[in-house]
């Protein structure tokens, strides 16, 4: 899959979740429309910011797959391989985009949700870890038991140094170190969106809760043992790194993945729909995604926990 450019995918990510910009500043022309004096005091300029680096098109290898299996959650309640590198990945996302909005979808209700926005969240995705240059073959779709409600997961042999500078660059995030890896997140102190700064109350007025910003990147990035980089939902990366350090991991994500016959989006689900459900108490549904069809069928015998 071709992505677009990193500018305006990060447009339409930020479309809900960014926060407010910060002060306009007034063009030399609209400011002589304004009467503004041109003899009044000029506040002194901030210093310079340094110039990016000029980093290498890919950071590591392009074209990795995840390392196996075994690294999902024990208890995860689901999780979806999506060969992005492939070409008939795009189609593929669509026919199962327009199979989520079917009322029979057999799919639980909270991925049926999601694929139908995948269409435009990959490409974005896509275009936005291209910019910090990192090109993988697969992504992983992890719906965990608890903590963040989803986690995209690639793998990387890119230096760590390299790649949590490169994201602090370009996506404006501090990385903090951890036991067992980095989690990267907008910093809380307002600076870039995501503080607690608002005008103070009025006279007569009760002070307020203070009003906090979206964060300006919604996304925590965790690296993580293996090569394994996550975006997960802004807050949670701390929650998910423990998740993928938990030493009980087994062998059963695994299993359950050989047994799929390919496809450019496939994957292993818990849980029942609200509609469509072909059995009663399902332990696990299996879904496959061609460009052409979309295929749900129930795995009698499920090795996945949930």
């Amino acid at each position: 899959m071709r992505w677009s450019s990193s500018a305006g995918a990060l447009a339409v990510l930020c479309v809900a979740a960014c926060g407010r910009s910060g002060p306009a500043t007034t063009p030399p022309v609209a400011a002589a429309q304004t009467g503004v004096d041109d003899e009044a005091p000029v506040a002194e300029e901030a210093p310079p910011a340094e110039p990016k680096r000029d980093w290498p098109a890919t950071c590591g290898t392009a074209g990795l797959s995840l390392d196996g299996y075994r690294w999902i959650p024990a208890d995860a309640r689901g999780a979806v391989s999506i060969v992005v590198a492939a070409p008939e990945t795009a189609a593929a996302l669509a026919t199962l985009a327009a199979h989520g909005r079917q009322p029979e979808h057999g799919l639980p209700i909270t991925v049926a949700f999601a694929v139908t926005q995948w269409p435009i969240v990959v490409p974005v995705l896509g275009s936005l870890l291209d910019s910090v240059g990192l090109q993988p073959h697969e992504w992983v779709y992890v719906v965990p038991a608890r903590g963040p409600a989803f986690a995209w997961v690639v793998r990387t042999d890119c230096d760590l140094d390299e790649a949590l500078a490169r994201i602090e660059e370009s996506w404006g995030l501090v990385g903090r170190r951890r036991v067992g890896g980095v989690v990267a997140s907008t910093p809380p102190d307002g600076s870039r969106g995501d503080g607690t700064l608002h005008d103070p109350p009025k006279a007569g007025e009760a002070p307020s809760e203070p009003e906090r910003d979206p964060p300006a990147f919604p996304y925590d990035v965790v690296f993580a043992s293996g090569g394994r980089v996550a975006l997960v939902p802004h807050g949670h990366g701390d929650v998910f790194l423990t998740m993928l350090n938990d030493t009980t991991a087994t062998d059963a994500w695994t299993r359950n993945f050989d047994a799929l016959a390919p496809a450019p989006v496939r994957g292993v689900l818990s849980g029942r729909a609200l509609v469509g459900s072909r059995t009663e108490n399902p332990s696990a549904t299996i879904l496959r995604a061609l460009p052409d069809a979309v295929h749900v069928d129930v795995m009698v015998e499920a090795s996945a926990s949930p």
